[in-house]
């Protein structure tokens, strides 16, 4: 009944999850592996195994995560039994999609949901949730690409777009396009730890630039100055952890867009290498005289 479809590339990875899948998953099913050191962007390995796949569902998911929720399948099946205009469900999405060059994730508490068990580097597992009174599923406009299940039709009609390449925003483009046509729900029934922070460094930002000027498609919700003064300041705070070159900084930074209330974040996030450095460098005398 389920396909998993796996773009894999670490063997310890692949195992632990294939376990939690036959430990969890009541229903038939099959796995198909594409072993993909490099070989193949996540479009194209993904495109590869829902062509080979022979149930009705499919599920694209990332090899770093561990199912933890008995029966979990049967909860989403049901879902999908019950309502004939629904597209994909995932994990984590938005309800708000925007035309800026950033990723699933807005900043704005209200329309950003998720559920999972995010594992730090540190050691620590902490559930992000935004589960409210109980509700197994929130509606959303767009989908992160740690879990999306779907009907094989569904695919078929939309297929992942291998001019995407690499590992970023095949799930965005994906699930928006789905969403033209059909409902997209993240699911608050399935706990699945997820091991990555995931890295937003150079070739992130080099690829969302380039996703955005390519595919800039019409809005369901229009951010007002409020989203944007808050999108603004979430990502640039975000990206500034992060070793970027300031060339990408810069089209980002004109990209995005500033006002006076984001100028501080835009500013940091434009220096904040230089910023580390001076800290590295000068930290010690100014604090040890």
């Amino acid at each position: 009944m389920i396909s998993f479809i796996i773009s894999s590339y670490r063997e310890d990875y692949f195992r632990s999850l294939t376990e939690s899948i036959e430990d969890t998953t009541t229903c038939s099913y099959e796995i198909i592996r594409i072993e993909n050191k490099g070989l193949y962007s996540l479009s194209q390995a993904y495109n590869q195994g829902a062509a080979k796949a022979k149930y009705e569902f499919l599920c694209f998911i990332h090899e770093d995560v561990l199912i933890h929720t008995p029966q979990w399948n049967q909860f989403v099946l049901q879902r999908f039994d019950a309502d004939e205009r629904l597209g994909i469900v995932g994990l984590a999405g938005s309800q708000m999609t925007t035309n800026l060059p950033i990723g699933w994730t807005t900043g704005l508490a209200r329309y950003d949901k998720r559920h999972l068990l995010q594992r730090f580097r540190d050691g620590r597992s902490v559930l992000q949730s935004t589960q409210d009174k109980g509700a197994l599923f929130d509606e959303v406009e767009v989908l992160d690409g740690l879990l999306l299940f779907t009907r094989k039709t569904i695919w078929e009609k939309y297929r992942f777009d291998e001019e995407i390449g690499g590992f970023h925003f095949y799930d965005l483009d994906f699930s928006k396009r789905v969403a033209n046509d059909y409902k997209l729900c993240i699911s608050y029934a399935i706990v699945i730890e997820h091991f990555s922070e995931g890295t937003f460094d150079s070739n992130w930002l080099q690829a969302s630039l380039e996703y955005h000027t390519k595919h800039n498609k019409s809005l369901t919700h229009k951010p007002n100055r409020d989203h944007l003064r808050i999108i603004r300041k979430t990502w640039y705070t975000h990206l500034g952890q992060y070793d970027i070159s300031l060339v990408l900084k810069l089209r980002f930074l004109v990209a995005m867009g500033t006002d006076w209330s984001t100028m501080k974040q835009a500013v940091k996030f434009l220096f904040s290498g230089v910023i580390r450095l001076s800290t590295i460098r000068w930290g010690p005398r100014l604090f040890n005289p």
